[in-house]
């Protein structure tokens, strides 16, 4: 596996390692670690089953979405959009209030708080208190049982910032939707495979927001021409997914986090920033090599194959969460 892939897989999950004293960030607790405390203490009230890190982050950053819109109060949580919804930033806030060990049955942590913290060791308003526990309260009664893939598909249907990004996220639901074991379709390809992937394929380039992301636009445009070159020289299903995953992992990394977030600190901003050129570089050359690999009748390169690993193991861990006890 490429280090890129592993970089990108810990910027999304959060990273796969127990957490040690050195990695949780400033001394202080404030008003966003005060949110995250509330959620994981409301999850460990709600029932006995562990919450992943990836669940975690999500209903930090639904909840401060609630408190922003709905109470019209800002909290200063760091969080930005990545790939298919929002999630925390986790080098932004102290996460000395978390204990994270490394999961049982699946790989990546799961997440406990580390111990019962007096609320006279947070550094809050009476206000910040009375809101963010009303916020943690009703987001984890609402949201705290369903699998992360459900929250995921309920931030692109609610919260994606353009609609190309609620694009992008149908065309990764219906490869999602191929039985893989049995290689059939499952009834929701009421109107067939084909006419589904090239009509979002179209979706996609119709909504694409050109002035936003001008600076992938050339990109996105091979992108497109080689995904449905892919399709006509009878890529699979898991092949044009890992495509998919591929642009849109990189399209996050050089794009999406900076034109979409929101109390990010700026030495945060800064490290993107030093990353961003080799994310192009990544981007274009594995759409070239792609599109090589198809005109010369090759198997897909192998950076296809670092982003697919990556996003099996994303799926075992969210297959986990569909556990009897959670359900």
């Amino acid at each position: 596996m490429s280090m890129d892939s592993r970089d990108s897989r810990e910027s999304d999950v959060g990273g796969s390692r127990t957490e040690s004293a050195s990695d949780k960030g400033s001394e202080r607790l404030g008003p966003p670690e005060f949110l995250g405390y509330r959620i994981i203490r409301e999850r460990e009230e709600q029932d006995e089953s562990p919450t992943s890190r990836s669940k975690f982050w999500k209903l930090c950053c639904i909840a401060d979405r609630y408190l922003v819109e709905e109470l019209n109060h800002d909290i200063g949580f760091p969080r930005h959009w990545y790939k298919y919804g929002e999630v925390g930033e986790p080098h932004s806030v102290n996460r000395g209030f978390l204990n994270a060990p490394r999961a049982r049955f699946w790989e990546g942590q799961e997440l406990f708080s580390d111990r019962k913290i007096p609320i006279t060791e947070f550094d809050i308003s009476g206000e910040d208190q009375r809101l963010i526990r009303r916020a943690a309260s009703k987001i984890v009664g609402e949201f705290g049982k369903r699998p992360t893939k459900e929250l995921k598909k309920h931030q692109y249907n609610n919260d994606a910032p353009e609609p190309f990004i609620e694009a992008y996220s149908k065309l990764r639901a219906q490869f999602e939707a191929v039985d893989l074991d049995q290689q059939k379709l499952l009834p929701d390809y009421s109107q067939g495979p084909s006419s589904t992937i090239e009509n979002l394929l179209d979706e996609m380039l119709v909504t694409y927001p050109c002035d936003r992301y001008e600076d992938v636009y050339g990109m996105y445009l091979n992108w497109d021409d080689t995904m449905r070159l892919m399709y006509e020289t009878g890529g699979t299903a898991p092949e044009m997914k890992s495509f998919l995953e591929f642009f849109v992992e990189k399209i996050s990394e050089i794009t999406l986090r900076f034109e979409h977030n929101r109390n990010i600190p700026e030495d945060r901003l800064d490290s993107w920033r030093e990353e961003r050129e080799e994310k192009i570089r990544v981007l274009d050359t594995g759409i070239e090599e792609t599109r090589r690999a198809l005109l010369e009748g090759y198997e897909p390169p192998e950076v296809l194959e670092s982003v697919s690993d990556s996003f099996d193991r994303s799926m075992t861990e969210e297959l986990d969460e569909l556990n009897p006890a959670e359900e």
